[in-house]
């Protein structure tokens, strides 16, 4: 699996956002009884690249590593109607060489994103 994360090292966003491109896997178990159901994944990747803008301003990327999970709770009504709750859980932690065009020293950021959500649907 591959993803695109955008993560944060500066308070302004416009100047050095990077996206943590990870490459990794996810495993994912779903249950269903009657109408209830739910739904649990995981998944963990190895960071392989931070973007051009983020090695200059703070160096060589030197190790990174993403890691989420997620469940999904609901009922599917007998009308169609579906009632289901979801959250999600994100971490990521990179770590560059430091000495970039930001003059940093050795330099470590840690993302982590909560994601949650509550949807009433109509499924046919």
């Amino acid at each position: 699996m591959y993803r695109t994360e955008v993560g944060g090292v500066e308070r302004n966003a416009l100047f050095d956002d990077p996206y943590y491109q990870s490459v990794g896997g996810e495993l994912a178990f779903a249950l269903r009884a009657s109408g209830f159901f739910v739904e649990l994944h995981g998944g963990a990747g190895k960071v392989l690249d931070t973007g051009t803008l983020s090695t200059k301003g703070y160096g060589a990327l030197q190790q990174g590593l993403t890691f989420e999970g997620g469940a999904e709770l609901g009922w599917r009504f007998a009308n169609g109607l579906m009632l289901a709750g979801r959250y999600g859980y994100s971490f990521t932690r990179v770590s560059w060489a430091g000495f970039g065009a930001r003059e940093y020293g050795p330099l470590t950021g840690v993302d982590q994103v909560h994601v949650g959500s509550l949807a009433l649907s109509l499924a046919r």
